[in-house]
């Protein structure tokens, strides 16, 4: 099944439910017809443990759409008291369900919905679902995160050849290559249980990925991609009238690009219809232009097609939007991508420094409505990504841009004797945060903007109570918006007269440091800037913390820390600069160095206490 192309996914049905159930037998075989057609069979028998199970393993979904066909689905149910479950209770339905932004859409799933179940219940489906890919490649998530007695997994029937990828954490499975497909066995696997910041392959299971393309590499990927462009209709008068008047007494190639950019990202609204190979191939750019709608791929190719129009060439770029999945050079598909970008040659396109931009290329979101040339979300930042052209089509590297994701707090605060504190906080929001607030401020109800923004307040002051809060746009080349908040903290100074201490509310961007203990998985992080600037006055008799100066910087991204006193006040200013969206294990060193800086940095109390009067000798 290709995954949904479109931006910012949500999860619709899974193939199986979630749950914590044991799985006594998980048998997946993909066999190839000679017609090129892959019958994927599926056997589970699952032993329901707990009140979870019982509600997770209701029903069960499978995925089907113009290329996928159910050949049979039989189920079974054994009662714990031994007795099978009358099959008239076992109700079998086809729901219709659509994407997030689809108009329209050949996806739907066959449901099976069980009777009453009870503790002890054994689950038994088989399934029979045949696929004529787009292209030659698969895929089949190996396993869920229940507990599974007996795995095992069978491609067979393919040519000489063939690549699989199978993702991390399978050091003890059993692998076969043979001469037309693979095995690979499993026992006694225990439930998945991932540590904090895992990847997907850790949360969900892993994927095998697999491919027998006769031209099997990425060139060969980008050729059969570009045959699907090559093939949808262009007017170029149209698109050449149109790009004519965006860029009308513009001269140079940065202003004509931002230019037919925005336009694209808030002008043309995103819309889904996937149909068939609609679900690959876009929509004819003349026919999104004149509708004013389209999903990732009709804006992408319409972007391309109006850049060409004003001279600048312009490739499409495949990417996985949101996820953490590494791709295996070794192992093309599509099933590593779920969204389409456009890249640009950065020097043509007289791309500046601060731009996202790397390797020679200019990368451009036609799908997301706010930032221009300026901005790249941070769904797709830090990615692997395929620039698709004529005969040079290849992986590349999208950058990592902590300093457009940035988070600001400024608090001013004012301590009384009784230990309490009031004053004023500020937050400057930039990127992906900002951009998705505009978006919700632009449609939700007063009331639930005004929680989201007491929320916010809420994540960055722990433990503080946040009132007369206010919020307002601000220009830019990036997404930004400002947020104000009168603060109260009870509790604030602690301690008797001579021994008083305080800690400023934190919080982090670095990961919390128990996601690094006894870690055998990679680290998802969020690469970004968190920066806060406290000026706290302190009450009659209290002296200010010492001076601190400290400064960590790795790999991963630096921490820093400034402590200034004042006489009856101090300042103390934080930054953290996380650049890494991915970490593997073996630079976990470089990201925990940084995030113990921080944690420690950022929570240690800071003592009050006024030194002893100096006294001379009579």
């Amino acid at each position: 099944m290709p995954r949904c192309w479109c931006w910012l996914l949500v999860s619709a049905l899974a193939a199986a439910p979630a749950g914590a159930a044991t799985q006594l037998e998980r048998t997946l075989v993909h066999t190839r017809t000679p017609a090129g057609e892959v019958l994927e069979s599926t056997r589970l028998k699952v032993r329901l443990e707990t009140a979870e199970d019982l509600d997770s393993w209701q029903s069960y979904a499978v995925y089907l759409d113009e290329h996928r066909q159910l050949e049979s689905l039989t189920a079974r149910v054994t009662l714990a008291s031994g007795e099978a479950m009358p099959r008239r209770r076992i109700k079998e339905d086809t729901l219709a369900v659509p994407g997030l932004g689809e108009l329209h859409s050949s996806a739907k799933y066959r449901t099976l919905t069980f009777g009453a179940l009870d503790l002890g219940s054994v689950v038994e489906i088989e399934q029979v679902v045949r696929v004529a890919p787009y292209y030659p490649a698969g895929d089949l998530q190996v396993r869920t995160k229940d507990a599974v007695t007996s795995l095992r997994v069978e491609l067979k029937g393919f040519p000489q050849g063939l690549k699989f990828h199978l993702e991390s954490g399978t050091d003890s499975w059993s692998v076969e290559p043979r001469d037309d497909g693979l095995a690979l066995t499993a026992r006694d696997l225990p439930a998945l249980d991932p540590p904090d910041n895992a990847p997907e392959e850790a949360v969900s299971g892993p994927t095998l990925t697999y491919s027998w393309a006769p031209a099997n590499d990425w060139q060969g990927f980008g050729e059969w991609y570009l045959g699907l462009l090559r093939s949808v209709p262009r007017d170029t008068a149209a698109l050449g009238r149109q790009a004519a008047e965006l860029t009308t007494g513009l001269t140079a190639p940065r202003q004509k690009l931002e230019a037919l950019a925005r336009f694209v990202q808030e002008k043309v609204r995103y819309v889904a219809v996937e149909v068939g190979v609609g679900g690959y191939q876009p929509s004819p750019p003349a026919e999104t232009l004149a509708r004013r709608w389209g999903d990732c791929k009709d804006k992408a190719l319409l972007l391309i097609e109006l850049a060409k129009a004003v001279g600048i060439e312009a490739w499409p770029v495949l990417i996985e939007a949101g996820g953490s999945t590494k791709i295996d050079p070794a192992v093309p598909g599509p099933g590593w991508f779920n969204h389409l970008i456009v890249a640009v040659p950065a020097e043509a396109a007289g791309a500046l420094p601060e731009d996202p931009q790397n390797d020679g290329l200019l990368f451009i979101d036609a799908t997301q409505t706010r930032g221009g040339l300026a901005w790249l979300n941070s769904s797709v930042q830090d990615r692997q990504a395929l620039v698709v052209r004529a005969g040079a089509s290849r992986l590349a590297q999208l950058p990592a841009l902590p300093a457009s994701e940035r988070t600001e707090l400024a608090v001013t605060l004012a301590a009384t004797p009784n230990g309490s504190a009031s004053g004023g906080a500020g937050v400057r929001l930039v990127g992906g945060l900002a951009a998705q607030f505009l978006d919700l401020a632009a449609s939700a109800a007063p009331e639930r903007l005004d929680a989201t923004v007491r929320a916010l307040f809420g994540l960055l002051l722990p433990g503080v109570k946040v009132s007369t809060v206010a919020w307002a746009p601000q220009d830019g080349p990036l997404p930004e918006v400002s947020l104000t908040a009168a603060v109260t903290l009870e509790g604030f100074v602690q301690g008797e007269e001579d021994r008083r201490s305080l800690q400023l509310p934190a919080h982090e961007l670095s990961p919390e440091l128990r996601a690094f203990s006894n870690r055998k998985v990679a680290l998802v992080a969020s690469p970004g800037v968190l920066e806060s600037d406290w000026k706290v006055h302190l009450p009659a008799g209290a002296c200010p913390p010492e001076a601190q100066n400290q400064r960590v910087e790795t790999a991963a991204g630096s921490f820093e820390l400034h402590l200034e006193p004042g006489q009856s006040s101090f300042r103390v200013v934080k930054k953290t600069v996380l650049n890494r969206h991915r970490v593997e294990l073996e630079a976990l060193p470089t990201l925990l160095e940084l995030a113990q800086a921080e944690h420690r940095g950022g929570r240690r109390r800071l003592r009050l206490t006024c030194p002893e009067p100096v006294t001379s000798s009579p």
